[in-house]
């Protein structure tokens, strides 16, 4: 089974997907700081230019915040070539 797609035949992605993570230790604030680093970084030298997984990336995926409370609800942008861009809701919970 593959997630996140309209079919399996077509491999067509969904245009809203969602993920949640688990955060063990620090504040959502601190891993967002290091998220966006890591995607900035990335997006400098493989915009156009693949990495080793055959992937590119652009500035626009880095997350923005838009709220945290007790959980963190953030959401990026990912463009795609061959079909529409994908936009991500992500949902960060704290656990113990």
């Amino acid at each position: 089974m593959e997630h996140g797609l309209k079919n399996s035949v077509d491999k067509i992605p969904l245009p809203q997907n969602g993920i949640i993570a688990y955060v063990k230790s620090g504040a959502f604030k601190e891993h967002l700081g290091k998220i966006n680093k890591t995607i900035q970084g990335l997006s400098n030298t493989h915009f156009q230019a693949p990495d080793e997984f055959k992937l590119t990336w652009a500035k626009s995926e880095q997350l923005d915040e838009v709220y945290f409370n007790s959980i963190g609800r953030l959401y990026s942008k990912h463009p795609r070539q061959k079909t529409s861009d994908i936009s991500l809701h992500h949902f960060w919970i704290h656990v113990s």
